[in-house]
């Protein structure tokens, strides 16, 4: 239902009643609605921002992990090069 049916709907509720109450509560509702998405997209796009940290934090976290295997491999094998003397 689009935005301007729903307003419809509340005008025509509200010419056929003596008083309005049933829209002020409706009205109400919605905004609540309204109020309670609007805190949760909030929470979700912190949620967001603190995931796209954490994912950088380990992006970096294991390229430097896979730099230090490389130079430990390296040096096991210039290790394993190396001729016992006896």
């Amino acid at each position: 239902m689009s935005r301007d049916e729903a307003l419809e709907f509340l005008e025509s509720i509200s010419r056929n009643l003596d008083t309005n109450t049933e829209q002020v509560y409706i009205e109400k509702c919605i905004g609540n609605i309204i109020e309670n998405q609007t805190r949760k997209m909030t929470e979700m796009d912190d949620t967001v921002k603190q995931l796209t940290q954490d994912e950088a934090e380990l992006r970096n976290k294991l390229s430097r992990r896979k730099l230090e295997l490389e130079r430990v491999e390296k040096r096991l094998k210039g290790l394993e090069n190396v001729k016992p003397e006896y």
